[in-house]
């Protein structure tokens, strides 16, 4: 679509893909003398969604212009099938996180993103403060163990959206992007391993490192059954990145005209807004525990045209 002699421009496109034929384990009952697990090509996976790009032109003068543009997508990401399986099966755990021994803290499984998490419930006191070592008995058999866990949120966001802007005034130039992820997740595995006042002097007399989180919750360890498995360190990581900033200025023509210069001065990763409580919100495993921070970069630049 264009309108008002293509100052204003958008496109809209709507998607289906149904994905066949991927790898996927299946249980096989004991006593079959064969090894209880295989991996066959029949698991099937589901992406739907929307894009949305507009483009908006506000100011078109002689000394100045401005342009704009605007993206959004919307997608949603569902498993159909992961063949034929055994009674009670839940889904392919996956995702293994430090802590615990072979805990995973996501899963495959039909109906549901393949980001998704699988956790336990956090029971919470009266004031907000989560109980240590106290998880909902969600099966109802009396008992907290592993089998209380449950399917929440998802790592990838369903939600992206972007914003750039270029403006010009004679010879100078200010552009920048804005980049945000909304509705996706991370599990914060520093705060699980290290969330604990045990970590102060773990079992060798030397002070550890622990999270300031301990002084919230209180945890007097990280032993539980379902403590690295707790919703509780899935934390809302939706943010708003500025991306980039680029102020430039041309000096026109130097050296009696023989050749021209121009300026520029560039800012990466200039701001982020976010709830999440780690370093950086935008981790595509959804596991947050060996991120390097990504670094505010500033350089000046000079191009000389002869």
């Amino acid at each position: 679509m264009g309108f008002l002699d293509g100052r204003l421009t958008a496109s809209v496109d709507a998607y289906y893909r149904r994905t066949n034929g991927l790898i996927s384990g299946i249980f096989l009952p004991a006593g079959t003398n064969f090894t209880n697990y295989y991996t066959f090509n029949i698991g099937s996976l589901e992406n739907k969604g929307v894009e949305v790009n507009v483009n908006i032109n506000p100011v078109r003068t002689t000394d100045f212009r401005w342009d704009i543009n605007l993206n959004g997508t919307y997608n949603q990401s569902k498993i159909l099938s992961l063949g034929p399986q055994l009674p009670g099966f839940t889904g392919i755990e996956t995702n293994g996180i430090a802590g615990g021994t072979g805990t995973n803290i996501g899963i495959y499984a039909v109906g549901h993103a393949a980001s998704a998490f699988y956790v336990a419930k956090q029971v919470y006191d009266t004031n907000g403060k989560p109980l240590a070592d106290v998880y909902a008995d969600l099966n109802g058999d009396g008992k907290i163990d592993t089998n209380d866990r449950y399917i929440y949120k998802q790592a990838a966001p369903p939600v992206l959206l972007g914003f750039s802007s270029n403006m010009t005034y004679k010879r100078v130039n200010l552009a920048f992007t804005l980049r945000a992820n909304i509705g996706n997740y991370v599990y914060n595995n520093i705060q699980s391993q290290n969330g604990s006042y045990y970590n102060i002097t773990g079992s060798t007399n030397y002070l550890y490192n622990f999270t300031t989180d301990t002084n919230f919750t209180q945890f007097p360890n990280a032993n539980g059954v379902n403590h690295y498995s707790s919703d509780y360190y899935i934390q809302n990581a939706s943010f708003l990145r500025m991306q980039n900033a680029t102020l430039g200025y041309n000096v026109g023509k130097v050296f009696n005209g023989k050749g021209n210069l121009s300026l520029n001065f560039a800012v990466q990763n200039v701001f982020l807004i976010t709830k999440y409580t780690g370093l950086d919100p935008e981790i595509p495993s959804g596991v947050d525990n060996n991120t390097y921070p990504r670094p505010r970069t500033f350089t000046f630049g000079l191009n000389l045209g002869i």
